[in-house]
């Protein structure tokens, strides 16, 4: 489960902006668009302002607003920590915990205040006296030698402690810690409970030197390294929930780097950040005389980690060109069709099943909904194909793109620029479950505010053919999320074996669970008329066609697109199309579009 950020919590009380208010500041009273208020303590008045429409409140006598957060904390009166659960709780946001018992951290009676050999170690290391007195370090001993404690700290009980000694026999740091008690991160004692970005580091000088300059800075308590290193993260889990933004700030090596890519992948990549410091850790940083304002700048530049489940269409750019050139109303989005837009448009929050009998043009049909939204209105797009490779896949986008079968490379290179804006591949390896692809297009959603998803198709997505409760139980998680955020996903599915490609196949045909079609919002069907395809070639090669034959070209439609089911609108009809140089048209004798030369064809 992804931890809900505070961000998310403060749109979702947005949303609920009336009965917040009600619930914080029963005193006052709605006028059209605000909640008016005395003040946020509560009285009588008009002064403070709260808007209903996501924009938080301003208290015009103080000259002072914020988010509905800031206005939870300020009517409350609680630090940050404890007004998120409360909000969390009135929300009926609940996230499982795992309870786990651990060993009460007891400080041992040999403890005492620093000597001036521990103190000079310290301040060698560049630390103030105030940052040390901050982070509450005492001194203590490993085998008779002194060393410096570390209290790990969580609202002021201390639940784990590490030992540094000052000696080092051999050269080899000497270091202890507390056994079987909560692994927990180092510095909780000096994070303001204001704050909403935080910096993780790998040692406990690192943190205080963090702090020193400026910034909130926790320390992992077992280094780097992955597995059981990284034990701490369950524990924090819920704590770091409050942070909008983590930037991650491990030493420059392997095993640092590896931890760092743990960490990010398991709180979250959409909100950690890799930072890359000029030196080994931050303390060398200090010792090296950088300034705080070059550190600032470093965590500017701090970087996402990326999942390998998510690539650019151009990172597979060298295979695409190989393969291409070695062988032969509501809101939503527009379809490229005006006519189809006049009645029916995709919306939020829904789902579209797209169905047609084989070679009858359903993936195109779903390819080209995403082109026109990417390329035309600037939509993030997500295409989950597990039926070709992605080479193939870049080649049909690109000679959809361009109605034209091999473009010069320059023009299919400049089509992978352009996809590269808006598009996204969902990279999986030959065997994936229908779980991990939930949890990426939810990330995609979350990092790259991914509105469109095209899964293609129900067939390749790990279930079987026959495990009909399977494929409802997938769709029914696909509708999860389609519910939670607003996004649109069209899921190409087949139609049951018919006697024959005469007729579409109808909203009963979808091959698969019965459920598959109630739990869509939409069902688009794209038929292509293949017996008129095959007189037209003939008359074009030069055969005689009979007066019957040419009145059926004459009378018939080249394509069908049957909006089947129209959940939202219940505007279901059929709309004739034509089909030409990969793309669907208007007309037979409209222009094809060129989404990335521009316009249409010339």
């Amino acid at each position: 489960m992804n931890t809900i950020k505070p961000s998310e919590i403060n749109r979702l009380l947005g949303e609920k902006a009336s009965e917040l208010c009600a619930y914080l500041l029963p005193n006052g009273k709605r006028n059209v668009q605000h909640w008016e208020i005395g003040s946020v303590s509560g009285e009588p008045g008009q002064s403070c302002k709260v808007y209903l429409d996501g924009k938080g409140y301003y208290d015009f006598a103080l000259s002072d607003g914020g988010d509905y957060l800031k206005l939870w904390q300020e009517v409350r009166g609680c630090d940050f920590p404890v007004m998120i659960e409360d909000a969390k709780a009135w929300l009926g946001i609940y996230e499982p915990e795992r309870k786990k018992s651990f060993s009460k951290a007891v400080k041992p009676k040999t403890v005492k205040r620093l000597s001036k050999q521990a103190f000079d170690y310290l301040q060698s290391r560049g630390l103030s006296v105030e940052t040390i007195k901050t982070f509450k370090v005492v001194q203590d001993s490993i085998k008779g030698q002194p060393a410096v404690f570390f209290p790990f700290l969580i609202d002021g009980e201390l639940k784990h402690f590490k030992l540094l000694g000052l000696d080092r026999p051999g050269g080899k740091k000497q270091i202890r810690a507390s056994e079987k008690t909560e692994p927990c991160l180092f510095g909780w004692q000096a994070v303001k409970s204001s704050l909403r970005a935080v910096v993780i580091c790998e040692g406990e000088i690192d943190a205080m030197t963090f702090h020193q300059y400026g910034f909130g800075a926790l320390s992992v308590p077992f280094g780097g390294g992955t597995g059981a290193k990284q034990d701490w993260i369950e524990s924090e889990y819920g704590r770091m929930a409050r942070f909008e933004e983590i930037f991650i700030s491990m030493d420059n090596d392997e095993t640092g780097q590896s931890a760092a890519k743990e960490i990010a992948n398991r709180l979250g990549l959409d909100r950690c950040k890799i930072v890359k410091l000029p030196k080994k850790d931050i303390n060398e940083c200090l010792a090296a005389g950088i300034t705080k304002e070059e550190i600032m700048d470093c965590l500017s530049k701090s970087k996402h980690l990326d999942i390998d489940e998510i690539r650019r269409p151009s990172d597979f750019e060298s295979e695409t060109i190989e393969l291409m050139y070695s062988d032969e109303g509501k809101q939503g989005f527009n379809t490229p069709w005006g006519k189809v837009n006049a009645e029916w448009r995709p919306g939020w929050n829904e789902i579209t099943l797209v169905n047609g009998i084989n070679a009858h043009g359903k993936s195109d049909l779903a390819n080209m909904l995403m082109l026109h939204a990417a390329l035309k209105q600037n939509i993030a797009c997500l295409i989950a194909s597990m039926e070709i490779p992605h080479k193939l896949l870049n080649r049909r986008l690109i000679r959809q793109s361009t109605a034209r079968t091999k473009p010069v490379e320059e023009l299919a290179k400049k089509c992978l620029s352009y996809f590269d804006e808006k598009i996204w591949f969902a990279n999986f390896p030959k065997s994936f479950s229908s779980k991990s692809l939930i949890e990426t297009m939810i990330y995609a959603y979350r990092r790259y505010n991914t509105k469109i998803f095209l899964v293609d198709s129900l067939m390749k997505c790990g279930i079987a053919e026959e495990d009909y409760s399977g494929q409802k139980l997938f769709v029914e998680k696909l509708c999860e999320i389609k519910n939670q955020y607003p996004i649109h996903i069209f899921l190409v599915v087949h139609p049951r074996k018919g006697l024959n490609e005469k007729e579409p196949p109808g909203k009963m045909d979808v091959a698969g669970a019965g459920g598959i079609t109630n739990l869509a919002d939409n069902l688009l069907t794209a038929w292509r008329n293949k017996e008129r395809e095959q007189l037209i070639k003939k008359q074009n090669n030069g055969y005689s066609l009979t007066e019957d034959q040419i009145s059926y070209i004459d009378k018939t439609p080249a394509v069908l697109l049957s909006l089947q089911k129209d959940r939202n609108g219940g505007n279901e009809q059929s709309f004739k199309l034509a089909y030409r140089n990969y793309q669907f048209l208007e007309s037979e004798s409209s222009r094809n579009f060129h989404y990335v030369e521009g316009g249409v064809e010339a």
